[in-house]
């Protein structure tokens, strides 16, 4: 009956107890009949707030507490709570124990029903699977996000009833998931039900299922727990079987090595692909290439870069693969060139191109040829390998790059007309730069340095036009920051007039209504924000093909999630959807735009952090963002942890009494305090200007050091394009560029950027 009841809802559509501006009766009514002109109604446009989509504060206040309180509130709270908040309760409660609250919340016609019977049924399929079964089965018809995991739920209960064709279903819902992912959740129950077979071809069935879970999944508890359960299948064939099947597939032992160096674990995946590398010697020598190359990538990501350059040379001489032998040939090069041995690098970059002319990483291994020759002072060789470059592959995406080098190496040697003339080939239909130009922290960069080039022929009114196209084309960039320091010296009057074109009276945010807004997914979608429930709530978004759409509803989405709290998954949607708002200065609708993009993440944490350091808070949250994206359980391959990215022995050195573990790192006020003191130890070392903090924060103090004996004599501005780490030198960009987006959000100031650079 349940089933019935919760199936007849979905189909019918769910609609949102969120609706703007909106009266709750529209989203039911019938079409209204014709009415004559003259008594036609006016109607206000409806519009859509996203600040209505921020859980109530007693949600708010739920989610802070212990589960056993959070349960009994929520539950007290359900006496006098409307309907729509009476669904959010629920929720609330039965994660925290209630379990009937799932029934309840189930059956009714809020839109977290279909979520709520989701999880009803699987609570049940332990103890009551016939009933798990008749709600999988009425949610496994209805189209949302959790239909595949409903289907998984009613195959589970047909095993648990012995149901003759259940082995089959589980089969066919594997069958549907990518090779490269285990699927533990129709695997592991089908490989335990397998396990215990008399058969000997169905144990050895349950014995390639645990395998495909523990390979995919190595160090996860789930994965383990296969790899243990294998062993005890193993061990239950018959000795002829179990001698053949001592060793997991090549395949299996792949996707272990693969999913290793995936979650950062390059030791053990360089030793795992290396013993696969060992078996597969005369025996499928494409498929040892293929791990010899993955070994080699571990092996540099561990910084074994000679050993590594060896190895991936001789890979790229033995096999035939076009992209293995690229990937080998341009990893070892690379690897040559940072440990200084210029001859081998450009041996490895010259054969990639000689002997795979098309593939995606010729144009590359050309640059970095190029980049080896200007190492040595060879400029005249490294600007006929640009040039070559640009003529020889036009579409490819180093293009844009080697203009720029040639336009840098021609202003570097006096030669400013040169200079202009590559600046120009970069520039196409005034300040819209080439693609591989109109990426974050690039944007506006020809335009500046033709500027600045200008300036330096005299052409001083040519040059602020110049600087200020580029500041009004790309406000808040770093090219823009860089444009507006140079129009304070050469037209100070011009540089506030710019300045007061980005103010503007605040506006509230509203979103024009949209028939999406009255789809069943967005009331599902807004809901699961309202209790917290993100996996979900991505889940629809993605189901709906909302971030595919047109960018108003994809501003739409990423506004809720904002409300919600959900701040890392608002900057990586933003980085990988939503990069046009660059284009517009932050006033009116767009402003928040920009407040969405760069939030007022972790206060007052970062505010008192920044504050107990001395260091100003606008750049504290500039490397958490660009660090983390806010995350604060985010770990790099180098072992650094939380929000602001921190290494142990760093953190250990500007502890001050804190408890300093790979643990405590995650806690935000923990890592805000150790980060924010490291920030004003180097604010200290470098004082006479901060704007070469980010370097030494990313590269560390030495690197810094050492590039400021070289090259201390140069302003800012061409300091920072000839950091040679590919890494610092874009991560200084970014976090320049981000420390003025919240310098001018948060303290209502333009950053300046001072040219002169500290000495070493």
């Amino acid at each position: 009956m349940l089933a019935r009841h919760v199936s007849a809802v979905l189909l019918a559509g769910l609609v949102s107890t969120c609706r703007g501006n909106a009266p709750q009766e529209a989203a039911h009514a019938q079409p209204a009949q014709p009415a004559q002109p003259a008594a036609a109604p006016v109607e206000e446009a409806r519009t859509f707030a996203p600040a209505d989509v921020a859980p109530s504060p007693l949600v708010h206040r739920l989610r802070q507490l212990p589960a056993d309180q959070a349960r009994v509130e929520a539950m007290a709270a359900l006496t006098a709570a409307d309907a729509p908040s009476a669904g959010r309760l629920r929720w609330m409660a039965a994660e925290r124990g209630e379990s009937e609250a799932w029934r309840a919340l189930a059956s009714s016609d809020h839109p977290l029903a279909p979520w709520a019977g989701l999880r009803l049924a699987e609570a049940l399929e332990a103890e009551a699977p016939a009933e798990a079964l008749s709600l999988a089965s009425a949610l496994s018809a209805v189209d949302y996000p959790g239909q595949r995991r409903a289907q998984a739920v009613a195959a589970r209960a047909r095993l648990a009833l012995a149901e003759a064709e259940a082995p089959d279903a589980l089969r066919a819902l594997l069958a549907e998931v990518p090779a490269h992912v285990g699927g533990a959740s129709v695997a592991m129950p089908l490989a335990d039900r397998l396990a215990g077979s008399e058969s000997v071809a169905e144990r050895e069935e349950a014995l390639a299922l645990y395998r495909r879970v523990a390979s995919r999944a190595p160090r996860a508890d789930v994965g383990r727990e296969a790899a243990a359960k294998a062993e005890r299948v193993l061990a239950s064939l018959p000795s002829e079987r179990r001698r053949a099947l001592a060793r997991p597939s090549v395949e299996d032992r792949f996707a272990e090595a693969e999913a290793l160096y995936q979650s950062m674990q390059h030791d053990a995946a360089e030793h795992a692909f290396a013993a696969l590398a060992r078996e597969l010697r005369g025996v499928d020598e494409a498929k040892r290439c293929e791990a010899e190359g993955r070994q080699g990538a571990a092996m540099v990501r561990q910084r074994e870069r000679v050993e590594a350059a060896a190895l991936l040379a001789d890979v790229a001489t033995r096999c035939d693969d076009p992209d293995v032998k690229a990937w080998a040939r341009y990893r070892a090069g690379r690897a040559l060139f940072q440990v200084n041995r210029a001859d081998a690098a450009r041996e490895q970059l010259t054969a990639l191109e000689r002997e795979v002319p098309t593939h995606s990483l010729a144009d590359d291994a050309r640059f970095r040829l190029a980049l080896v020759e200007r190492d040595r002072g060879q400029l005249d060789a490294a600007a006929a390998l640009l040039e070559e470059l640009v003529t020889r592959y036009p579409d490819g995406d180093m293009r844009g790059e080697a203009l720029f080098v040639l336009a840098l190496d021609a202003h570097g040697a006096g030669d400013k007309d040169a200079a202009l003339r590559h600046l120009g080939r970069l520039l196409v239909g005034g300040l819209y730069e080439v693609p591989s130009e109109d990426v974050e922290g690039l944007r506006g960069r020809a335009g500046y340095w033709r500027a600045k080039v200008l300036a330096e022929l005299g052409r001083t009114d040519d040059a602020i036009e110049g600087w200020l196209a580029v500041a009004r084309a790309w406000p808040l960039t770093y090219y823009a920051q860089l444009s507006t320091s140079r129009l304070r010296e050469l037209a100070p009057t011009r540089a506030a007039e710019l300045e007061a074109e980005l103010r503007a009276e605040e506006m509230p945010l509203r979103f024009a209504w949209r028939v999406e807004l009255d789809a069943p997914w967005f009331a599902r979608f807004v809901e699961l924000l309202r209790v917290d429930a993100r996996d979900e709530a991505l889940a629809e978004l993605e189901h709906a093909g909302a971030l595919r759409r047109d960018d108003d509803l994809a501003w739409i989405a990423v506004a809720c999630l904002a409300e919600s709290g959900a701040l890392p998954e608002v900057a990586r949607l933003v980085r990988r959807r939503l990069e046009d708002f660059r284009r517009r200065p932050p006033r009116g609708m767009a402003r928040h735009f920009w407040r969405l993009a760069y939030p007022r993440a972790y206060a007052p944490l970062v505010e008192e952090a920044a504050a107990a350091a001395e260091v100003p808070a606008s750049f504290v949250r500039a490397i958490a963002r660009e660090e983390s994206s806010f995350d604060p359980n985010a770990v790099s391959w180098a072992h650094a942890y939380g929000l602001v990215q921190v290494i142990l022995p760093t953190a250990r050195r500007h502890a001050d009494g804190l408890t300093i573990d790979a643990r405590t790192l995650r806690r935000p006020e923990v890592n805000l305090a150790v980060g924010s003191r490291y920030m004003r130890s180097l604010r200290d070392r470098y004082a006479t200007n901060p704007a070469v903090v980010p370097a030494a924060y990313n590269a560390g103090q030495g690197a810094l050091d050492r590039w400021l004996r070289e090259r201390g004599q140069l302003p800012l501005d061409e300091f920072v394009e000839r950091i040679p780490y590919d890494e610092t030198r874009r991560y200084t960009r970014r976090v320049l560029q981000t420390w003025s987006v919240y310098t001018w959000l948060d303290e209502d100031r333009l950053l300046e950027l001072a040219m002169a650079l500290p000495q070493r």
